[in-house]
């Protein structure tokens, strides 16, 4: 919000010259002088977690960036299915600085969380994504052995132009072994790269041909489905394959490619993250860094984001000056 206030400086007589005990009046006329000093409250932090029940994706259309700066952006991906076996990768977190301008429109997809068998309920489905949903798991010849779904792609949108995807984890492996498959982490951006951030395989080294996990097949003694992959920018990740007896697992999926858009893009370093820590927690339950780092488990996350509004143009430019002219 932006409030404009008018200060009129009025310049009067002029003061008296004393020269050589000689007293001259000098005068000028009176003259306004105009200027605006804006005040601008800060945005803050808008954060939005995806809390829906089952596999469902949230989908938000209408954020209008508030005020003209440099914003930090966090985006994370749906976690894989987790069954009674195997473990679903964790979403991938992509993050950046980026110049917006009020009035600019964000839109953002929340993936879903894969499908997984949990308390007794069968559950091997997709999750969701208005951008790339995840593949499904694999059937078998038990709930026990039934691959999970992958999770679903987190994306944003800049005026339509696509600006941030988090690939979605993969879903776990089916089978009765007790070194399970885990589902491969969606890629992430920890590091600063931009561009396409390829995917994290699946464990097992067994790749199917699409997005779903492989059935079994019970002709070919092969009881436990592949876990599904994770949703991502591409279609390059795969399910896991079919595979497995009483003692072996399937392929687990691979976890979701993910896309950081380098224009007018900068880095979130450590130490960004260390100046701004009340907006951007480095520690704790909202670091979606640490949210996303490890593979998952028993705690399956669907897609978040966080938007924190960082400095102005006229700090960038003027870092002593807090409130420049307009």
């Amino acid at each position: 919000m932006k409030t404009k206030t008018k200060v009129v400086l009025t310049l009067g007589l002029l003061s008296l010259l004393a020269l050589g005990g000689l007293t001259q009046s000098k005068y000028v006329r009176h003259s306004t002088i105009e200027m605006d000093i804006t005040s601008e409250k800060d945005p803050g932090v808008s954060e939005n977690y995806n809390t829906e029940q089952g596999n469902l994706a949230v989908t938000v259309n209408g954020y209008s960036v508030p005020k003209t700066g440099y914003y930090a952006i966090q985006l994370r991906g749906g976690d894989g299915g987790t069954n009674i076996s195997g473990a679903g990768g964790k979403g991938g977190v992509v993050e950046g600085v980026y110049h917006l301008t009020a009035g600019q429109t964000i839109s953002y997809t929340l993936g879903g969380r894969g499908g997984h068998t949990q308390n007794g309920t069968d559950n091997k489905g997709k999750g969701q994504s208005g951008y790339q949903a995840g593949g499904t798991g694999g059937t078998a010849t038990a709930a026990s052995r039934e691959g999970s779904g992958g999770g679903g792609a987190s994306a944003v949108r800049l005026d339509g132009t696509v600006l941030l995807v988090a690939g979605g984890g993969g879903g776990g492996a089916g089978g009765n072994s007790a070194s399970p498959a885990a589902g491969g982490t969606g890629a992430s951006n920890l590091s600063g790269q931009t561009g396409i951030i390829t995917k994290n395989s699946g464990q097992n080294g067994r790749n199917g041909t699409s997005i779903n996990g492989e059935n079994h097949s019970v002709l070919l003694v092969r009881y436990n489905g592949g876990g599904g992959a994770g949703g991502g920018y591409n279609t390059a990740s795969y399910g896991g394959i079919k595979g497995g007896n009483d003692s072996s697992f399937a392929g687990s999926g691979d976890g979701g490619a993910s896309y950081v858009n380098s224009t007018n893009y900068q880095p979130l370093t450590p130490a960004l993250k260390a100046t701004y820590a009340a907006k951007i927690p480095a520690t704790g339950a909202n670091n979606l860094d640490q949210i996303s780092a490890t593979t998952g488990g028993g705690n399956i996350s669907s897609g978040q984001i966080r938007i924190a509004f960082l400095w102005t143009d006229a700090e960038a430019s003027h870092k002593e000056i807090l409130n420049i002219y307009k």
